[in-house]
């Protein structure tokens, strides 16, 4: 028993120095002059690109599979834009807390909304579909800010760490709302609530983990299903919605027309043309602007269409 006890004191202690960090971290930022602030985290952005290998070298592989026709340098210059961006978000997640709805809503421009509020009219709920892209946390406090009656209830994944956690939590709840596990069950019952439910659709899942295998940016990758299976069997409305920085501090979150769901006699085709225009959704944003989309997840690990080693080679080779 000692030793468990052991790991314990070391993952707490582990624990306790890594929010202990990232709370100077935050500090440092909310002190700081805005401007200053995106600044210091652009340039953190960079200096991680320097100096973690790992991330990285699955950023540029990532990069090579979407363009496989640059050259280097034009590699390299969407590699510092990316983690740059990157930073600048980071900054600012760090800084949110510290907006009143008026100030964050004076730096946020909403189009597309009317998709989402003809949705829920339905009475059925929607379930609003987003990505590592942009400064994506910004999306629920915004959206509850510029319509106070609706329920807004993102999912995520609980962070180990759970000081880091409360962090995340309490910028994600900013406006009055809390985060959804990941449970299929809970997620329906706020359907049922006619709320709005935030998913974030661009890492891999398994088909062990309720994964599909759809296009995405030109290659097949492992999608979660489930709001396509969600939806089918709630009638939620699918409704994807993105966030992007349009000049200095302030963001544009548009809403695309929610998303067609056929319902024939083949549920598993049904499903897979669902996801599979999903993922079209997040490429035609990604496109538009590479180094708004966070690059360094893992997004075509045991593709049918790429090597089964991908990042494992890159990652030795460099």
């Amino acid at each position: 028993m000692a030793p468990d006890r052991d790991d314990d004191v070391t993952r707490a202690l582990r624990w306790r120095i890594e929010a202990g960090l990232a709370r100077l971290l935050i500090a440092a930022f909310r002190a700081l002059p805005e401007r200053t602030a995106l600044a210091t985290g652009a340039l953190g952005g960079r200096a991680v690109l320097r100096l973690f290998h790992r991330h990285r070298e699955r950023a540029r592989t990532n990069m090579r599979i979407v363009y496989p026709d640059w050259s280097d340098p034009q590699v390299a210059a969407l590699l510092r834009a990316n983690f740059a961006e990157m930073g600048r978000i980071a900054a600012e997640w760090a800084r949110h807390g510290q907006l009143s709805a008026e100030q964050l809503l004076a730096r946020v421009e909403f189009h597309g909304l009317e998709h989402l509020e003809k949705a829920l009219q339905r009475g059925r709920g929607a379930i609003v579909i987003t990505a590592h892209y942009g400064h994506w946390e910004l999306i629920p406090s915004a959206l509850r800010f510029r319509l106070p009656h609706l329920e807004l209830t993102p999912t995520g994944r609980t962070l180990e760490n759970p000081w880091v956690q409360a962090m995340v939590a309490s910028r994600r709840n900013l406006g009055g709302g809390f985060v959804l596990e990941r449970d299929t069950a809970e997620i329906i019952r706020a359907l049922r609530r006619n709320a709005a439910v935030g998913i974030l659709v661009d890492l891999r899942r398994s088909r062990k983990r309720g994964g599909i295998l759809v296009p995405f940016l030109g290659r097949r990758a492992w999608t979660t299903h489930g709001p396509a299976t969600i939806a089918r069997r709630t009638g939620a409305a699918l409704i994807s919605a993105f966030t992007r920085r349009s000049e200095g501090v302030r963001h544009r979150i548009e809403f695309l027309p929610e998303i067609e769901q056929p319902r024939s006699a083949d549920l598993y085709a049904d499903t897979k043309t669902v996801t599979a225009a999903l993922n079209d959704a997040l490429a035609s944003f990604i496109l538009a602007e590479p180094s708004s989309w966070l690059w360094i997840h893992r997004r075509w690990r045991r593709s049918p269409d790429l090597p089964r080693n991908l990042y494992e080679a890159e990652a030795a080779g460099r």
